[in-house]
């Protein structure tokens, strides 16, 4: 007798053989078939005989009786349905557990059930979510002229847990603590932490939540999340999580993701507080806010990708810093020859006070850059102007100011008087998964070209694993005059990320 396992398996190689067209075939295309699974050692002449039989009982217009035990799943896998005691009745009378050794073993027979699927189908709902593990090391080195050098040994970890999916609804939790290893005394953590009189290293003692919200995904696509979370908008110019400090910058806010059209992106924020990379301790440690975001974005111009935004800026304990920025870029690639990529970059920003500000003033920010890539090489050109008027320069509060005017950080904050940088960059991928990158910076006053000094900055990196990276970084920035002291910075990073 044939077991319904060993029908399974035929069917299963029907399937992929005629594209379920065996179920309806007549009588005489079954023996052609059965045949060549004959021949392929697939079956037994026994085996084909008893299904050739079956087959020419039935009614034409009619599927075999042993179908119905059947059913296809939604990856065409095809799942045994058999009931406890027919399984034992059928070992009993047959030879049915070597069949079924035999079918589990063969790979190419797509009938045994999806080893992955039903482990993750088995799992409690704890185990299918995703837990998140960061740790980062870095020792970092910053030298002020007018100040003592400082060292700073600290360990940032990150622990936390995210939910699988369930009816569109995700939720997130993570805590965040940096520790300092050795003398705090050897750094200032800014804001009256450790000594005065050395140089600034804003990585600062603290344990909090980092992230925690819930979101929610319709069947269309569009995004709802509210609760702390990371926003980083245009590479963080404007808007960023400041990734490169131990204490990250997260939002208290409400935000909304969806796509409105095809090739648009359109990104819509309520923040009512931003928790910056400093302790709660610390005077700047947050601002209260009441600021809207707005960032629409389209893909689908031959040249590139278009971008327009306005953050609407309000923060309560941190007036200066309220202002209204309303802008636009075009990012795009083409390719110059069949080797040579070229990639451009083009941004217009106009910002005013706003709110309760105190004061009273209109700028502008131009961005432009130009770059090519040649296999494992890119080298990059640009030309960025922060501008000023009544005394007072474009204002970035919120951004990932590392990453722009230089590693050595020297224009966290822009002078009065606006800030030109010209800079060139090039990047080389090197063997064994080496990254070399370097850079240079001619800084000027905007507002009257004078000269506030150049910068040279190197970056080295190597991903180990998947888990492991390490990171060596250097800045040398030489000031002009008083207000913009020498300074020297250099990084040592090992991370590991689960």
């Amino acid at each position: 007798m044939i077991t319904i396992n060993q029908l399974t398996k035929v069917v299963g190689l029907g399937l992929l053989l005629t594209s379920l067209t065996v179920l309806n075939t007549e009588a005489g295309d079954n023996a052609s078939l059965l045949k060549d699974l004959v021949e392929k050692g697939i079956i037994t002449q026994v085996e084909s005989a008893a299904l050739l039989e079956e087959s020419n009982e039935a009614n034409n217009d009619k599927l075999p009786n042993w179908v119905s035990s059947l059913t296809l799943n939604e990856d065409l896998l095809l799942r045994r349905l058999v009931k406890e005691d027919v399984l034992r009745k059928k070992a009993a009378t047959d030879d049915m557990l070597p069949w079924m050794e035999k079918l589990n073993r063969n790979s190419d027979f797509p009938v045994a059930l999806n080893q992955e699927q039903e482990k993750s189908r088995n799992q409690s709902w704890l185990a299918q979510g995703k837990f998140l593990l960061n740790m980062r090391y870095r020792y970092e080195y910053a030298d002020e002229r007018t100040k003592n050098v400082s060292h700073a040994n600290t360990l940032r970890t990150r622990l936390g847990y995210q939910t699988p999916m369930i009816g569109g609804f995700q939720a997130l939790a993570e805590l965040e603590d940096v520790r300092i290893i050795g003398n705090e005394d050897n750094y200032n953590q800014s804001g009256g932490i450790g000594p005065a009189d050395r140089t600034v290293i804003a990585d600062v003692k603290d344990t909090e939540l980092n992230r925690g919200w819930l979101s929610y995904t319709t069947q269309e696509g569009t995004l709802f999340k509210v609760g702390r979370q990371l926003i980083t908008l245009d590479k963080g110019r404007f808007l960023g999580s400041v990734g490169w400090r131990q204490n990250e910058q997260t939002h208290d806010a409400i935000s909304l993701t969806t796509a409105p059209w095809e090739d648009t992106k359109l990104f819509y924020s309520y923040i009512d507080r931003v928790n910056r990379i400093f302790s709660n301790e610390h005077p700047d440690g947050n601002f209260d806010s009441q600021s809207h975001l707005i960032n629409l974005s389209y893909s689908g111009l031959p040249a590139g990708k278009l971008t327009t935004y306005a953050y609407l800026l309000d923060f309560g304990n941190s007036l200066p810093n309220s202002t209204h920025t309303y802008g636009g870029s075009l990012t795009g690639t083409k390719p110059a020859t069949e080797e040579i990529e070229l990639n451009y970059h083009a941004e217009f920003a106009w910002q005013t006070d706003a709110g309760d500000s105190p004061l009273d003033y209109d700028t502008e920010y131009y961005h432009l850059a130009l770059g090519s890539s040649y296999e494992r090489f890119t080298l990059t050109g640009g030309y960025e102007v922060l501008g000023t008027d009544n005394g007072v320069g474009f204002k970035t509060p919120l951004a990932t100011l590392h990453a722009f005017n230089g590693f050595a950080d020297a224009f966290l904050t822009t002078p009065g008087d606006g800030l030109r940088d010209i800079y060139i960059k090039a990047d080389q991928k090197l063997p064994w998964d080496w990254k070399l990158g370097v850079a240079w910076h001619d800084f000027e006053s905007e507002g009257n070209g004078a000269d506030l000094g150049q910068e040279w900055d190197a970056v080295l990196s190597k991903k180990i694993d998947k888990n492991w990276s390490f990171l060596i970084k250097a800045a040398a920035y030489d000031g002009a005059g008083s207000s913009y002291a020498d300074r020297d910075k250099v990084w040592a990073v090992f991370q590991y990320i689960y």
